[in-house]
């Protein structure tokens, strides 16, 4: 009985001096690093795990990148569908129409990017000469939606659109008791993307329309890169390829239809466009900092 106490005793005193050691050598050194990518710009602290092979990294992103940009759009597509409506009209033997015409839209967009998260990496430097290393963890995303877009058209093209629906609605109540008239509807400008329509709204006197991209706020991500995140001096670069994978993306918006209709009017996208927005890449430069 007395051997078997001295050899357990013994057995923790080996596995209480093991656990110091590696306590030294995993807290013995610990670095900052300043980094600016395609997931933002954040800062983060990295320390050595027991060996020179295994660092843990962990850090925050910056909460977001606005992008906004203007662009004109063609309004022949639009001018088309009056044309249609004037042609059932005349089937419907109306000898008259809409006349007015929309001239080319401009429009002004703006685009928020949102990186507000923290992360949880580690890397692992198979190559005790090289810093060469892999990287593998989670982002872990803060805000509600990964991406914003707010669109607003000029003000021309609110002020045509309403004159067209005026002329429609005043044909419609002209002729409404005109036996075997069938009022026409009014070719709203809606658009479908991903199974779904969405219209336009008004505001300020312009057309407008505001959709967000909500993703998976826990994002696995890999990745590999060249640099120490703890530099063997005072100063390192790090520079680091990888992707999170955030599943397949979905749109919010307030202007979307209670369903989807295949035939409407207006620009049409492949209903699977999402599906290959399943990852964001990050390509990275990081400034490290040794503390200790």
């Amino acid at each position: 009985m007395i051997d078997n106490r001295k050899t357990f005793l013994l057995a923790c005193l080996l596995f209480l001096s093991g656990v110091s050691v590696w306590g030294q050598k995993a807290f013995g050194s610990m670095s900052l690093g300043l980094e600016v990518g395609t997931t933002g710009v954040g800062v983060d602290l990295a320390l050595p795990l027991a060996t020179d092979h295994l660092v843990l990294r962990g850090g925050f992103m910056a909460p977001s990148l606005s992008i906004p940009y203007s662009t004109t759009v063609s309004s022949g597509r639009v001018n088309a569908l009056l044309d249609e409506v004037n042609s059932q009209l005349a089937l419907s033997g109306i000898d008259e129409g809409i006349y007015t015409r929309f001239s080319d839209v401009r429009l002004d967009a703006s685009t928020v990017v949102n990186f507000s998260s923290a992360r949880l990496l580690l890397e692992y430097y198979p190559f005790r000469k090289s810093s060469f290393h892999l990287v593998a963890g989670a982002y872990f995303g803060m805000g509600d939606y990964l991406l914003s877009v707010d669109v607003r058209s000029d003000e021309q093209f609110l002020s045509d659109l309403n004159s067209a629906r005026a002329e429609l609605d005043a044909i419609n109540a002209k002729y409404a008791d005109v036996p075997g008239y069938q009022a026409v509807a009014f070719p709203e400008p809606v658009f479908n993307i991903d199974g779904k329509t969405y219209g336009i709204g008004e505001s300020g006197g312009r057309a407008v329309f505001d959709a967000s991209l909500a993703v998976a706020k826990v994002r696995p991500y890999f990745g590999l890169g060249f640099g120490r995140s703890v530099p063997n001096g005072r100063f390192g670069f790090q520079f680091e390829i990888g992707a999170w994978y955030h599943r397949r993306p979905y749109l919010v918006s307030d202007y979307a239809k209670s369903s989807f209709d295949p035939d409407a009017p207006g620009l049409s996208y492949d209903s699977t466009l999402l599906d290959y927005f399943v990852i964001y890449p990050n390509v990275s430069l990081r400034l490290t900092y040794k503390i200790f």
